[in-house]
């Protein structure tokens, strides 16, 4: 998880304070490659939110804003807790047992 992790966050600006490390170990055990992504898209969209707030109450446009988004260990675990894997546990298993009689059977 956390090759994949730092693969589609290179491009990121992230916040000193993100540990990809911790995030992948806080994640659930049974996340794909496209719920990684989507934890990732979805941290950046709440850090453009909180940005459009800030700037809402300061009373500027967005596109007055010249500042580069950046992505904080918060936005990442605001996500976190409500994404819902898109496989189940079973699923995770039935995919791993099959994966492997395959490896073995093409030796």
């Amino acid at each position: 998880k956390l090759i994949i992790l730092k693969a589609i966050t290179r491009k990121f600006n992230l916040h000193d304070d993100v540990n990809l490390q911790s995030i992948a170990e806080q994640s659930p055990p049974n996340l794909t490659g496209a719920d990684l992504y989507a934890l990732c898209a979805d941290a950046m969209l709440a850090s453009l939110r909180k940005q459009i707030h800030i700037l809402d109450s300061q009373g500027k446009s967005d596109a007055e804003w010249k500042g580069t988004l950046t992505v904080s260990h918060d936005d990442f675990m605001s996500v976190l807790t409500n994404l819902k894997p898109s496989v189940s546990q079973e699923e995770l298993k039935q995919y791993r047992n099959k994966k492997f009689l395959v490896g073995e059977t093409s030796k």
